[in-house]
């Protein structure tokens, strides 16, 4: 055996370069499709946990100038249980706030200057299930939007036909002895 010449060695190292290099291409865009999916994916997680974990003092914030306030918030808790379509249960809790604040001058001894949180919790835990309504409850929905939507017409077409024959003093506007029989167009019988 001869040794390859340095032409066909270019050669290999060239398709082996070609090779190499649509590899790290095909797994650039594998990786990208991946962080793409993730990214997705926590944007989901984010969106649901945001629908779940909202907080009525979060992001609140206050300031006191001369250092002498008195903050007091009174929560309520409720513990509640959600069960979703899907047959999760979640536990979580609900709460009110309320939001007192007053300023106590030193030495006043009407209370001291800082932040108190009172909490009430409810001996009740309420539960809120999700369901989807059914084909029965989907055709009586549409049965209603069809009947109205029905009914509506028909008191605009009497109040149209009413507000008509009222303009024409008796007369009415449109009517079908004047059609010519030749044309498609009636007469005005103020024109007459």
């Amino acid at each position: 055996h001869q040794p390859p010449s340095i032409n066909e060695n270019n050669k290999s190292n060239k398709v082996d370069d070609e090779h190499s290099r649509a590899k790290r291409i095909a797994e650039k865009r594998v990786a990208a499709r991946k962080r793409r999916a993730a990214s997705r994916q926590a944007k989901k997680r984010q969106k649901h946990k945001k629908r779940l974990h909202t907080s009525q003092l979060e992001g609140q914030s206050r300031v006191i100038t001369d250092g002498y306030g008195m903050h007091q918030y009174y929560l309520k808790v409720v513990p509640t249980r959600y069960h979703t379509v899907d047959g999760h249960t979640i536990e979580a809790a609900q709460y009110s706030v309320t939001e007192h604040l007053r300023h106590v001058a030193p030495g006043s001894g009407r209370g001291l200057p800082g932040v108190f949180f009172f909490y009430e919790v409810s001996p009740v835990c309420a539960e809120v299930s999700e369901h989807r309504a059914g084909l029965p409850a989907f055709l009586t929905g549409l049965s209603a939007v069809v009947g109205g939507v029905y009914v509506t017409f028909g008191v605009l077409d009497r109040a149209i036909s009413a507000f008509t024959q009222s303009i024409s003093d008796g007369k009415t506007i449109l009517t079908p002895r004047h059609y010519t029989g030749a044309s498609t167009s009636y007469k005005s019988s103020f024109l007459d």
